[in-house]
């Protein structure tokens, strides 16, 4: 397959070209087995949770890291995690560390880190949205000229994608881990004189529910981009069935009794602890 380019159109509505020394995917990441706590690690546990970030990591360097695609890849990951998070990409995309003391500061250094690097029109994302497709990814970079920034809003005021065509301090005034953060980034381009493009509306994966909704995303679409993100979604779906059909299957017609020396273990890493009716 041939080199593809990104058609982009400036202010005057001229066609220009965007190839892929012009345009990168910046990926905000961290090692697979060193991810902060977050919700859904605590749900479904940090083994699991390890699993689903390493399969996200996988897919996107798979997707985006083919000759084919039309945009180069950057990982910008916490500098201790530089070392050894090419092992996980499989060598696929340029790695820098970021250093940042909240996810406003990180999203302001990823794209600075990408226009460092000579990229004149930067895609943002994090892991929070592996079924997002490439042409989405394609249309934010292509639309950035028009408007100055192009993003995609989750459907609970998340951000699932941002892109920029220039340094900008943009994301400063955005509260990621806020219920509004989409309008955060509405008023503060406004602030800047920025236009903005709406992508296709979507949703992030932030908790365990947000899995179920992503195996059904999955179902509902005969080409999956990431497919092993799909497998390992539908393993952990698939465990958490089974331990709570067992468990049902355990309790169902038994009078309560004492704990079993087996039942006094403490709950195995990787699994939400199960409290019993009597610890409620």
């Amino acid at each position: 397959m041939g080199k593809r380019c990104l058609p982009s159109y400036n202010k005057e509505i001229k066609s220009v070209t965007i190839g892929k020394r012009q345009a990168v995917l910046a990926v905000i990441a961290e090692h697979p087995d060193r991810r902060p706590q977050s919700t859904l690690a605590a749900q479904i546990g940090s083994a699991d949770d390890a699993r689903l970030a390493r399969a996200v990591i996988e897919d996107l360097a798979d997707r985006f890291g083919r000759p084919e695609a039309a945009c180069s890849m950057l990982w910008c990951v916490p500098p201790q995690d530089v070392a050894d998070f090419a092992a996980v990409t499989g060598g696929v995309g340029e790695i820098v560390g970021v250093l940042a003391p909240d996810p406003c500061a990180r999203w302001n250094a990823s794209a600075k880190a990408a226009f460092d690097r000579g990229f004149t029109h930067v895609a943002l994302m994090g892991l929070d949205a592996p079924h997002v497709s490439n042409d989405v990814v394609y249309s934010a970079l292509g639309q950035v000229d028009q408007y100055g920034l192009a993003f995609g809003a989750g459907d609970r005021g998340t951000i699932y994608l941002a892109a920029v065509n220039r340094p900008t301090d943009l994301f400063a005034d955005v509260d990621f881990d806020g219920p509004d953060a989409a309008t955060d980034l509405l008023v503060a381009a406004s602030k800047r004189g920025l236009s903005c493009a709406p992508l296709v509306g979507n949703f992030s994966v932030r908790d365990a529910a947000d899995l179920t909704r992503l195996a059904a995303y999955f179902s509902r679409h005969k080409v999956v981009e990431s497919k092993n993100t799909q497998a390992v979604v539908a393993e952990i779906i698939a465990s958490f069935k089974g331990e709570h059909d067992q468990s049902l299957a355990d309790h169902k017609g038994r009078p309560h009794s004492a704990p079993s020396e087996a039942s006094t273990e403490p709950h195995s890493e990787g699994r939400p602890h199960r409290t019993s009716s009597t610890e409620r």
